[in-house]
């Protein structure tokens, strides 16, 4: 088939054959005519044609080449010499070719408008060598809201320069300076954009910086700034002189397999949900593990990396902090309108839910692109010096059982396009709550589900605030460097002259998923070249009591600081019930504590010589007659957590288990020295003429590993006993 660009500057060209498959010529409409037309005009024209301005028609009569009077100043008009064909017509029903009469005759004639040519350049300190690039938009791209624009540059952040930008964050500057090449001071790093441009989209429309009378085609037009991550591999991501952390290699892998991942409708479906799980690059974090597969999918508390999870539960259970009636009106119009079997297309039911959002929280839930070009039911979104971030999603079915997947899991996967940790973490705050009304009397179960509805209003805008504040001053991920996105938030404890010191983390000292146990350097006033370097530990029980008693002994590392987690309320407040429940279930108001001690350079028991492990027995002899005959069991004696310092000295780690034990029940364990036995007596009369002795007993958790071999007698939610850890003495050889 031979066809004509109908343009002026192009009508002295050849005219190009295009060469279809009957297929193909059948299924010519719309958007592949759109496509395959747009592909031609740029291999044989070298003509960047908008898309949507690609028009086809049937010449009126038969050409075999343009004629020189179209080539006129006046050039007649399309529809004066041709008949447009329908977006929806075929090409073989349109133009009914005869390819014998018509093989040498122009079959079809082409329009089409230009894209504009805008120079625009990624404003990242990694890109001061690169040169500007030239993007081509079409004149409606101009005029789009910003979900189509952030696309379009999102694309082009991706394929010029390796860079996956967050969704929303795209925002496009105009420089002050008319510049052709990138000044190096654009690149310094006290440098802002605002110093050296002027903010344009999405607060204002595009088209009136690059279409404005004049406009250079070769000067720069937009500076383009993005949140977001370098696609491995790649060479614009910062190199280090240690290049191995183990928290970038478990980020890097997310990042790379993100691109494999289906969209979260599609991974929300059980059969795709556990094959993601199986692989741990594309699970999330949410406890759900494959079947017939070994993969722990726990994770750390969510608490640790942020407060307003722990502030969320607690303002759901403080009875300071109560429903206004009109929260109560509103939250019953909310539940009778869930109450409504779906019906009505699901678009128009997002629509309404979203409208009763806004009532019920103030903030507005709108449809933003992820960077994978999904988008969730709702975002809600702020701007942060300039850009949008999204930090919640819903995620929306008008039934349950109404799609392959459960909603709460597809919530999940999109949330993961905005992840900020290093694993993708999803934990439950909340049970299943029902919420529609469903009896004539129903004012308690309103209540209970308006007292969620505040909490969440209260809490999101503390979390906005922390992405105004904290997230938006991020530096960029650098391979091999410890980054904030990779570690709890503390970085601070009040020391015992309540002075507050600082602290940096540097890495995790454990290579598994539940690991809370991190090695950092103290942040001096006046830096040294060797800073202090500390533990900090996030624990749920933990005995400071036994710690301080064997540092006091030299038996263990100095403990800087054990308190709740900091800037974190009691998320618990425990019921009548939960309050008299046994000790042994370990119910406390607080769910995390952080643990600082110092960091001491040793090895491990099982790392030693055989003679060095016969020295290290020898000491922790002594170390567990003092412990039992002060009334303490350590519960935990396993080589990991016996540490031998440089010069020999055995130092215990790890008190989560540890505690007191009741000594008004004399062991006769033959397991447990007699000595022990002989000073564990003492102890006991001493304590029996005590009037205010209350006896308290250590646990076993309820979580025992059972690929560890433990000591006889050693039980999950058991007390812990003197010749449990003789035992476990005993099993080190």
């Amino acid at each position: 088939m031979r066809w004509a660009f109908f343009h002026r500057e192009h009508l002295d060209s050849t005219i190009p054959w295009a060469k279809l498959t009957p297929e193909t010529y059948e299924r010519m409409t719309g958007k592949w005519s759109e496509k395959f037309f747009g592909d031609e005009l740029l291999r044989f024209y070298g003509f960047h044609a908008d898309p949507e301005s690609i028009s086809l028609w049937k010449p009126n009569a038969k050409y075999s080449k343009v004629p020189d009077e179209w080539k006129h100043q006046d050039m007649p008009d399309v529809q004066e010499t041709s008949t447009y064909i329908s977006p929806y017509q075929s090409l073989s029903q349109a133009i009914q070719a005869d390819v014998s009469d018509n093989s040498l005759n122009i079959q079809l004639l082409v329009t089409a408008n230009s894209m504009i040519p805008v120079p625009w350049f990624f404003l990242n300190a990694e890109h001061s060598n690169s040169n500007i690039q030239i993007i081509y938009l079409a004149p409606s791209t101009l005029k789009q809201n910003a979900i189509g624009v952030r696309t379009i540059f999102s694309e082009a952040l991706k394929t010029c320069y390796n860079f996956i930008a967050d969704a929303g964050t795209v925002s496009l500057y105009k420089p002050h300076a008319a510049v052709s090449m990138i000044p190096v001071e654009w690149m310094k790093a006290h440098t802002s954009v605002n110093d050296i441009a002027d903010y344009v989209f999405p607060s204002t429309p595009i088209e009136s910086v690059i279409t404005k009378k004049g406009n250079n085609p070769e000067t720069l037009n937009l500076l383009v700034v993005a949140q977001g991550h370098y696609q491995i591999p790649q060479t614009g991501i910062v190199e280090s002189k240690t290049s191995h952390l183990l928290e970038f290699e478990r980020y890097n892998s997310i990042v790379q397999a993100s691109s494999r991942l289906p969209p979260p409708s599609e991974g929300a479906n059980h059969k795709v949900y556990n094959r993601t799980q199986a692989r741990r690059s594309q699970a999330i974090f949410d406890g759900r593990y494959p079947s017939r597969h070994e993969t722990s999918l726990i994770a750390p508390t969510i608490q640790i990396y942020h407060p307003i999870f722990a502030r969320f539960q607690q303002v759901l259970e403080d009875p300071q902090v109560q429903p206004t009636a009109t929260d109560m009106l509103n939250t019953r119009k909310f539940m009778n309108f869930l109450g409504e079997i779906g019906s009505a297309h699901e678009d128009v039911c997002n629509a309404k839910f979203r409208d009763y959002i806004f009532l019920l929280i103030g903030e507005e839930a709108l449809s933003i692109v992820n960077s994978d070009r999904t988008v969730p039911d709702g975002s809600f979104w702020i701007r942060v010096d300039n850009q949008a971030m999204v930090y919640a999603c819903i995620e929306l079915k008008k039934e349950l059982g109404a799609s392959r997947g459960d909603p709460s899991i597809q919530a999940a996967l999109s949330m993961r396009n905005n992840w900020l940790l290093c694993d993708v973490i999803v934990q439950r705050l909340t049970g299943l709550t029902w919420m529609a009304l469903s009896s004539t009397v129903e004012d308690r179960h309103i209540y209970h589900c308006a007292r969620i509805i505040v909490a969440i209003r209260k809490t999101i805008q503390e979390l906005k605030s922390y992405y105004m504040d904290t997230v938006a001053k991020l530096l960029p991920i650098t391979r091999g460097q410890p980054h904030p996105r990779y570690f709890p938030y503390p970085t601070s404890y009040k020391a015992t002259n309540n002075e507050i010191i600082n602290f940096r983390y540097l890495r995790s000292l454990q290579n598994y998923d539940t690991c809370v146990t991190y090695l950092g350097e103290i942040i001096e006033q006046h830096p040294s070249e060797h800073p202090p370097q500390v533990v900090v530990k996030f624990v749920s029980t933990y005995s400071q009591e036994v710690h301080r008693f064997l540092a006091e002994k030299g038996y263990a590392p100095t403990l800087r600081y054990y308190s709740p987690l900091p800037d974190c309320p009691p998320v618990q407040r425990l019921s009548p019930a939960e309050k008299s429940a046994p000790s042994q279930f370990r119910l406390s108001e607080h769910l995390v504590y952080m643990v600082v001690m110092d960091f001491v350079e040793s090895k491990t028991y099982d790392k030693l010589s055989v003679d060095a492990q016969k020295n290290a027995r020898a000491q922790l002899k002594v170390i567990l007659r003092d412990l039992h005959c002060a009334g303490f069991v350590f519960g935990d004696l396993r080589p990991p957590n016996i540490l031998i310092t440089r010069d020999g000295h055995v130092n215990l780690i790890d008190f989560n288990w540890s505690g007191r034990f009741d000594m008004k029940f004399q062991t006769k364990d033959s397991r447990v020295p007699e000595d022990v036995r002989q000073g564990i007596q003492l102890a006991k009369e001493r304590l029996d003429s005590d009037p205010h002795y209350e006896a308290s007993e250590a646990y076993y958790p309820s979580g025992l590993s059972q690929e560890i071999q433990w000591a006889n007698g050693v039980q999950a939610l058991a007390p812990i006993l003197p010749e449990h850890d003789w035992g476990m003495f005993d099993l080190l050889g």
